[in-house]
């Protein structure tokens, strides 16, 4: 029999098991009220308990009451070990062992074997209870992630629309400082309402509620289109933005809004940590029903430390407080999401100093499952 401590420390009867399957509701009933005197001295004492011989003479130690007496009779007990499971210097239960039927009795060697396994079996308790426990905290980070970006969302919307407004009508009623610092207001809301569906996106993959809307569209056309909107950001630091494809046209069926997702996330990391050379999007069709997107900067690289956490949620290549280079550590990990829910892979390949390049290869036909 196994029992395991409740929130009160008393032992509860988890399970029972019998070589005769006739007979474990006779082992059901051994354990009244989910307790017996061995499993009781094992959670007072800690110590394992070892009865290597019982007699008739000595039926009266092993049991409360005369019904557990003749319980003990009918599973003919010759011989009994309760040993602790012991977990962070914690009694979480303990296992009681019954052998019956013949007249062997247990002996120290197998006192030790079962105290192993004992120590064993609560080791993978404790694991399984740890990550019960962690899913759990899981779960209510990402509902509450979900919620406060759901109630951000509309006040953001809101100072991101009337500065807009502000904008619009400056000519000749706004000082060229009130300008100024509007269009600051309108650019740090537009990044912060950016971080807010980040961390939206981010607690709907964690909670399996992310939904792809897959849809016929010509990738081609949503590359270039993707880096018309970048290039701005290319120009500033006088970089070349190129792309090259071995199909002047191709036809395939994904999420538009998610496809472009991947590539801003990937283009606009390459153009962040590049500060001179190139950033180029390569698109390649290795065979028929499957694609590779290449993103390749000639920018600071990725240490080999760094490539193993790179795709790890918040994860800040740089985590220095003086740190150059922005961001919320987000776009990887939503990236690499996004990726694999469309039933593709990534890679990457970086060297310090030289530059870093991205590989996704993705279905042609992404299906919703």
């Amino acid at each position: 029999t196994i029992n395991l401590a409740d929130t009160e420390n008393t032992p509860r009867l988890i399970a029972v098991a019998h070589t005769d399957p006739d007979k474990e509701s006779l082992v059901w009933k051994l354990q009244q009220e989910n307790r017996t005197p061995q499993t009781n001295y094992v959670f007072d004492t800690g110590e394992s308990l070892g009865g290597y011989y019982v007699c008739k003479g000595s039926m009266a130690l092993i049991a409360f009451n005369q019904e557990q007496r003749q319980l003990f009779r009918e599973l003919q007990c010759h011989s009994y070990i309760c040993v602790p499971l012991w977990t962070r210097e914690q009694i979480i239960g303990s296992i009681l062992c019954v052998w019956g039927h013949t007249p062997r009795s247990y002996t120290e060697a197998d006192l030790k074997l079962i105290e192993d396994l004992a120590y064993r079996a609560a080791f993978a308790i404790e694991n399984a209870r740890l990550y019960k426990e962690a899913q759990e905290a899981a779960r209510i980070k990402s509902q509450f992630l979900a919620l406060m970006s759901h109630e951000l969302r509309t006040p953001m919307n809101a100072i991101i629309g009337f500065s807009q407004v502000l904008l619009r009508q400056r000519s000749g009623k706004l000082a060229p400082q009130q300008v100024s610092m509007i269009e600051r207001i309108h650019n740090n809301g537009k990044n912060l309402l950016s971080l807010i569906s980040d961390i939206l996106d981010l607690s709907k993959i964690e909670a399996n509620r992310f939904e792809l809307k897959p849809e016929p569209l010509n990738l081609v056309q949503l590359i270039a289109t993707t880096l018309d909107s970048l290039r701005p950001l290319a120009d500033e630091k006088k970089l070349k933005l190129r792309f090259a494809s071995e199909v002047e046209e191709i036809e395939i069926h994904n999420d538009r809004d998610r496809l472009r997702q991947i590539l801003i996330n990937l283009l606009s990391n390459a153009i962040k940590f590049t500060q001179e050379g190139h950033v180029t999007v390569t698109l390649e069709t290795p065979c028929p029903k499957t694609l590779q997107l290449t993103v390749e900067d000639t920018g600071i690289g990725i240490t080999p430390e760094d490539k193993v956490n790179i795709f790890q949620e918040f994860y800040q290549v740089d985590q220095t407080s003086t740190r150059q280079y922005s961001g919320s550590g987000l776009g990887l990990a939503i990236t690499k999401s996004l990726v694999e829910l469309m039933g593709g892979e990534i890679e990457l390949e970086s060297e310090v100093n030289v530059g870093t390049t991205f590989r996704v290869q993705l279905p042609v036909q992404v299906q919703i499952a």
